[in-house]
């Protein structure tokens, strides 16, 4: 019993394939939180529609700045009409969608760098 649990101790564990650091999570979220953007839109008969978003100062991940944009033009539904409590769903939708879409973006090239294989 000894011998096995020995022998187990002395084995080694698998370990999974090491994830480059600029495709980390919290990378990622980093890059995200840096992104600096203006943005505006307009109500069209009640439905509100993006008229401009750029980007002010860029992740240097053009994945990971289209997210801010996209996330953006997405709650644009919580604006129905401008007042102040609408404000505060605008802001949370923002930060869940740019949340989601940050860990959707990890998942597919988590999956993208699964599917190419070792590195040579």
């Amino acid at each position: 019993m000894i011998l096995a649990l020995a022998l187990l101790a002395a084995a080694p564990a698998e370990v999974p394939p090491e994830v480059p650091p600029q495709h980390d999570i919290v990378v990622l979220s980093k890059k995200l939180e840096a992104v600096r953007f203006r943005w505006n839109a307009h109500d069209d008969h009640g439905v509100w529609r993006m008229t401009v978003c750029d980007i002010v100062r860029s992740s240097g991940d053009r994945d990971v700045d289209a997210i801010t944009c996209r996330a953006t033009e997405a709650c644009l539904p919580t604006l129905d009409h401008i007042r102040r409590q609408r404000r505060g769903l605008f802001d949370t939708c923002l930060t869940d969608t740019r949340r989601r879409m940050i860990t959707e973006l990890f998942d597919a090239r988590a999956l993208a760098m699964a599917e190419a294989g070792p590195s040579q």
